[in-house]
């Protein structure tokens, strides 16, 4: 394989196309295109933590600069990003709230909460 090929796969992959699309474009064996840019990781991109955006060093698959900033981001993803949210009724008052999907949240506040399980103890609620 000749530099140049080498440096056009580099620049592909800057660039974000992924190994088999580099391969197609360049018409190109899809092992020969990962062994190169595996070869010389540093050369394609360099990596930043999805949390704070610290540069990465080390391991090639590392996402995150640590367990804390992973943590952080999925704790946000999870429960404040528009995918994850719906829309749910409180059955003590009556107002609708967003909650994540993941989360089994029935009330809107802890305070309808309370009220909820205060009525149920008294025998306000038929069951």
């Amino acid at each position: 394989m000749t530099a140049e090929e080498k440096q056009k796969i580099y620049e592909l992959r800057s660039t974000g196309l992924g190994y088999k699309a580099i391969a197609r474009q360049l018409g190109m064996n899809l092992n020969t295109v990962q062994s190169t840019l595996q070869r010389k990781p540093t050369l394609v991109e360099k990596k930043y933590c999805k949390q704070c955006g610290e540069l990465l060093s080390g391991k090639k698959r590392t996402v995150f600069c640590s367990k804390k900033c992973k943590r952080k981001w999925f704790n946000n993803a999870r429960y404040h990003n528009e995918k994850y949210l719906v829309l749910r009724v409180c059955p003590e008052c009556g107002l609708s709230f967003s909650s994540s999907k993941y989360l089994k949240r029935l009330f809107c506040s802890r305070r309808c909460f309370l009220s909820h399980e205060s009525k149920k103890w008294s025998g306000e609620y038929e069951q």
